[in-house]
């Protein structure tokens, strides 16, 4: 798919304005007070996106880069599918990682004991490094059948889509009647982005192209025609936080202050 360049807001078509001006994009935000959805107004190449792939997800064995790779951190994914098996059950359901990198979710469920497990991921590199896992995983969600999933997981990839609602269309397809997406994101109304603004690193990084906050995540979920919406408000603890770090997560948790949003949907 070639590059998108917005003319006004992709969620309700309100005017835009500038919001911050990066090096390798202007980062625009609808001047709809009710939405205020904040996005990137001309996307990057898929040359230009190839290149920033390669060094912020997939360098090549031996070769090392400045760019630093965003925190996969198992105890992450394993939070995800406790929550997930806990909510909604994921032993004897079909279940897709969507944007799969090299398939640490997909390992973490297959560990769990789910065993009807499929991905996709765009990057040949990253469908190499899953499928040496052992893992099935396709290029395009094209390759999927429609109604043939129970559960889509999505983590820390809407913001990489470059038409978002078109693809969750899709997945909305796919999915079996009853069935659940779980999305994962950043919090652009979170402490980290107030803090850094412009020089927080999930707006620095040139493959983001969409930032949302609760308002604008829920709104994309309803025009991709989900309708049964519910944010997971679960603390992650990471392996490297103390005690302090802990009490913090859970106040910002609850203050809607974290730097992620989770949230589960499903269809009808």
């Amino acid at each position: 798919m070639t590059s998108i360049f917005h003319s006004t807001c992709p969620l309700c078509g309100s005017p835009k304005r500038k919001y911050y001006v990066l090096p390798h994009a202007t980062i625009v935000r609808c001047y709809n007070k009710s939405c205020g959805f904040i996005f990137t107004e001309k996307q990057l190449s898929d040359h230009e996106l190839t290149k920033y792939y390669t060094e912020l997800y997939y360098p090549e064995p031996g070769k090392n880069t400045s760019i630093p790779k965003p925190n996969s951190d198992s105890i992450k994914f394993n939070q995800h599918f406790r929550y997930l098996d806990k909510k909604i059950g994921l032993q004897g359901k079909s279940v897709l990682d969507f944007g799969c990198g090299e398939g640490n979710f997909l390992k973490v469920a297959w560990n769990s004991g789910v065993r009807n497990l499929w991905g996709v991921e765009l990057s040949e590199r990253g469908r190499k490094l899953a499928a040496a896992n052992g893992f099935s995983v396709v290029k395009s969600i094209d390759q999927i059948a429609p109604k043939s999933m129970d559960v889509v997981y999505m983590n820390d990839v809407i913001e990489h889509l470059r038409n978002p609602v078109e693809e969750l269309k899709k997945i909305y397809a796919l999915l079996s009647p009853g069935g659940a997406l779980f999305v994962v994101t950043m919090n652009i109304k979170g402490l980290k982005a107030r803090l850094f603004g412009k020089n927080w690193g999930l707006i620095t990084d040139p493959t983001h192209f969409y930032f949302y906050d609760r308002n604008s995540l829920n709104n994309t979920l309803k025009l991709a025609g989900f309708s049964h919406i519910e944010e997971a408000r679960f603390v992650l603890n990471f392996s490297h936080h103390g005690f302090g770090r802990r009490v913090l997560q859970k106040a910002l948790v609850h203050t809607s202050l974290d730097t992620g949003l989770k949230f589960l949907a499903w269809k009808k």
